[in-house]
């Protein structure tokens, strides 16, 4: 089954891009699921999804961040020292909550407007979550618009 997504995902990138991004996003997804074991590898077309937000026209399908540019990212954040709290904004099947987990979060909260992805993002966080014991996840069905920013949020 994860062979058929990964094949998609190359397609829609291939077709999209350029074949040689699609070989390089899917080498970093194989690579990113088996390292945080997690299964978040997809493209969802938001539109066939029951989803109550004006902001729907905004958007059109779920493609998660590419575990190499997430990686990157907190590498960054790591040596900042910017790694405590953070908000991820359409945070969809929890990738980048889960990665930041790995990279010393301990404040992690999660916001989308896709019913299903914030299950996702539980079920994910669940497989984890022992790993993590003082990590506090926390995932938000609503529009990103309506959610109220914590002070004490730092990083998005």
């Amino acid at each position: 089954m994860k062979a058929i997504r990964y094949f998609k995902l190359f397609y829609f990138i291939a077709d999209h891009w350029n074949t040689k991004l699609a070989l390089f996003t899917v080498h970093h997804e194989i690579k990113g699921e088996r390292k945080y074991l997690i299964d978040s590898s997809e493209i969802d077309d938001l539109h066939t999804q029951q989803i109550q937000s004006p902001n729907l026209k905004h958007a059109s399908i779920y493609q998660p961040t590419n575990y190499y540019l997430i990686e990157k990212a907190f590498d960054y954040l790591r040596s900042e020292n910017e790694n405590d709290n953070i908000l991820d904004f359409g945070c969809g099947k929890g990738r980048v909550m889960i990665v930041a987990a790995h990279y010393g979060f301990k404040n992690i909260t999660g916001v989308d407007f896709v019913q299903s992805f914030c299950q996702e993002a539980a079920w994910n966080i669940e497989k984890v979550q022992p790993q993590f014991p003082a990590t506090k996840f926390e995932v938000y069905c609503e529009d990103a618009t309506q959610y109220k920013i914590g002070n004490d949020q730092t990083v998005f």
